[in-house]
């Protein structure tokens, strides 16, 4: 299983986004075992095909989040998380 790396761009994005940080430990809690161990089922960004985009859908009342990493045989990399525009 790869190690999970939360950059500090993606720790001050966290702090923004005006979450609950206990609420934010229990989603990322439940998300870090599939990213570590299967990141390469979510999709590439179109263009840099070092870069992964995971959207979560949070908890109710909350919009939801997109999450990009990177990642190699060894780590994943949180490098951001941000609001998904309203589709």
């Amino acid at each position: 299983m790869r190690s999970i790396i939360e950059e500090t761009k993606f720790r001050d994005d966290l702090g923004k986004l005006g979450i609950d940080p206990k609420r934010l430990d229990q989603l990322l809690e439940g998300i870090v075992l599939t990213v570590a161990t299967k990141p390469d089922i979510y999709p590439e960004v179109p263009g840099k095909p070092a870069l992964r985009r995971l959207r979560v859908r949070p908890f109710p009342g909350l919009k939801c989040l997109n999450i990009w990493f990177s990642f190699d045989n060894e780590s994943v990399r949180f490098l951001e998380i941000d609001v998904m525009d309203d589709l």
